[in-house]
């Protein structure tokens, strides 16, 4: 990933692009083209549909309830897990990797390992690094949420985004959590009689109630 980078940097270079290397001056380009997109052409249009007036967006002196910009710290991610399941009486199912971002999970760029010692079982991975096992104490904090989430509170089964700093739980940090993607049944109609129903019928027999 490192030489990509490298490589990735010269080519943008030699294609007439400078990079500003000062970190300072970066997170102040950074802020300065937030600001300025405002007059970007979408967001032109997108303010002109919804009737909202160009004068509420940044202008100098800024004013500070127009436009707001937060710079955070990010948790370095020495190990970021993904999408852990938890249904109901079941352990928790997902997949998690080692020193990668979550968005290269997602893209299927890095190996990704299984969450609980039962899913490794089942979908026979070829690993032996379980979150269950090599971290349980963020694998214990984890189950305590999703259970809280779902029993006390009442909601459905959880797919939970979160990353950790290291094996203990006060450096585990919950990114989102949102209700699971339910299989829906396929709609099928018990009685299918199509155009021609005059003539259609459910079946026959005898009557034999004394009301005529």
């Amino acid at each position: 990933m490192k030489q990509m980078a490298i490589e990735y940097k010269k080519l943008v270079l030699d294609n007439g692009f400078p990079i500003q290397e000062d970190p300072f001056e970066q997170l102040r380009d950074i802020i300065t083209k937030v600001l300025d997109s405002w007059q970007s052409p979408k967001a032109k249009t997108y303010r002109q549909i919804i009737e909202i007036s160009d004068d509420w967006g940044p202008r100098w002196p800024f004013r500070p309830w127009c436009s707001a910009i937060f710079l955070k710290t990010p948790v370095p991610a020495l190990y970021l897990p993904i999408t852990p399941m938890v249904g109901r009486y079941t352990k928790a199912l997902g997949d998690f990797a080692l020193g990668n971002q979550g968005e290269d999970c997602r893209r299927g760029l890095v190996e990704t390992l299984p969450i609980s010692i039962i899913q490794q079982e089942i979908e026979k991975r070829d690993t032996d690094i379980i979150l269950e096992t090599h971290f349980p104490e963020i694998y214990e904090t984890l189950k305590t949420w999703a259970n809280d989430l779902i029993y006390r509170r009442g909601w459905s089964p959880q797919e939970i985004e979160f990353t950790f700093e290291s094996p203990k739980s006060k450096d585990l940090y919950l990114l989102q959590a949102r209700d699971m993607a339910m299989r829906e049944r396929k709609k099928v109609l018990t009685f299918d009689l199509g155009e021609d129903v005059k003539n259609k019928r459910l079946g026959h027999g005898i009557g034999i109630s004394g009301v005529r």
